[in-house]
């Protein structure tokens, strides 16, 4: 169950739209809610920084006092709230804090058009979800308005796979749910190329009924409501069919695990990564060490 929530604010649009959200999941779930602004230090001398000592600690006082509205609004979702200003970079920071505070779930809004120190290194959230974290981490692209709706679910039948589908279902408990499972049928392709359209027709029918029986099997193991769920397979690489099916889905909410061994992260690993540059409304990424 979520008992804490940490939602990382720069004052922005974006950051406003996380707040929201993360403001409604803690009154809904009964959870504490985190609000923290991470404050850059400057970079100067010891010198220098001590002649400006008034500057340095009137902007963090100015924060503060941004802080402290961004806490009022959220409290006005029925949240417990609690402000908090740290310094370092983002990333670092809001994972330190997130691990002190013993965080389930980390929030963090996305901006509209990425950077290009963005595409280069990765966003914020790219980042973020390669730190060692003890929850999940919800990344916010529309307003709050309501609660969610409609969940996709990218399921790669892996361990991370199982927590997101879990966590998802907890955060959007009314939406209408669709599990999406990805498989490509081995020699279909050298079949076809052969000659041999009967044979490799059969094969993708074999195929497929195999990946329905694994798809069902980890289901059962992630001790879901298999009722509430809607199962989608198609045939492809993951990450072109997620990017095919999620404009057609258009859900609210998608998730979506996360590998992080060094092994495994080149390539099952970036669908996390290549999910969170869709255009595919909120999504919450679950990691698996």
């Amino acid at each position: 169950m979520l008992q804490r929530i940490l939602v990382a604010t720069d004052f922005s649009s974006a950051a406003h739209n996380a707040v929201a959200r993360a403001a409604r999941l803690a009154a809904e779930a009964g959870a504490t809610l985190e609000v923290v602004h991470v404050a850059r230090p400057r970079r100067r001398s010891l010198l220098a920084w001590l002649r400006r000592e008034p500057e340095v600690a009137a902007g963090t006082e100015v924060a503060r006092e941004r802080l402290e509205d961004v806490v009022a609004s959220a409290r006005r979702h029925g949240a417990d709230v609690r402000g908090h200003v740290v310094t370092g970079t983002p990333v670092t920071a809001l994972a330190a804090t997130a691990r002190r505070l013993k965080a389930n779930l980390v929030v963090v809004g996305a901006r509209g058009v990425l950077r290009f120190r963005d595409q280069m290194l990765g966003t914020t959230a790219e980042r973020l979800i390669e730190q060692e974290l003890a929850g999940d981490v919800l990344v916010v692209r529309k307003p709050a308005r309501a609660p969610y709706r409609t969940l996709l679910a990218c399921v790669d039948l892996g361990p991370a796979a199982a927590q997101a589908l879990r966590s998802a279902l907890r955060l959007a408990p009314q939406a209408t749910a669709r599990v999406l499972h990805a498989y490509e049928p081995p020699f279909a392709s050298l079949l076809r190329n052969a000659g041999l359209r009967v044979q490799a027709r059969e094969h993708r029918a074999f195929a497929r009924s195999r990946a329905l029986e694994a798809l069902e099997e980890f289901l059962r193991d992630a001790e879901v409501d298999a009722d509430r769920l809607k199962v989608a397979l198609r045939i492809g690489e993951p990450r072109q069919t997620i990017e095919r099916a999620a404009p057609q889905l258009d859900p609210d909410l998608t998730a979506v695990g996360h590998h992080t061994s060094p092994l495994a992260q080149p390539f099952l690993g970036s669908v996390a990564r290549h999910v969170l540059r869709l255009s595919v409304g909120d999504v919450l990424v679950s990691r698996h060490a």
